[in-house]
């Protein structure tokens, strides 16, 4: 899984981030959705990972999800954005191919109209 060029693929989907540090990227979906692409980690890029905030009521969640409870820690560096603040629960999905972030990309698509 090539870092860039998946960032470079949510850039053509999403348009540019609105936040970037050493650790993330975040782009704003909605005014109260946002998306946080994680960049410290893995070191070796076997896959990337996205963080969304987990308020979905649907059955089209991926399957490469983890859910995190609203008091379950995670990424600090997650927390600035709309709908990941502390306290809310969250859902971090584990992308580890070209096939998997298509997927992804369009389970986020559908989410926004939700």
């Amino acid at each position: 899984m090539n870092l860039d060029k998946a960032i470079n693929q949510i850039i053509e989907v999403f348009g540019e981030h609105i936040r970037k540090t050493k650790k993330v990227i975040a782009w704003q979906l909605r005014s109260d959705l946002e998306m946080v692409v994680q960049t410290d980690a893995p070191q070796n890029e076997e896959h990337m990972i996205i963080w969304l905030p987990y308020y979905f009521k649907t059955d089209l969640i991926p399957t490469n999800y983890i859910e995190y409870e609203a008091e379950q820690g995670r990424h600090s560096n997650t927390y600035p954005s709309v709908g990941l603040e502390r306290g809310k629960p969250a859902l971090k999905l584990i992308v580890d191919s070209d096939k998997v972030l298509d997927e992804t990309l369009t389970f986020i698509r559908e989410s926004e109209k939700q």
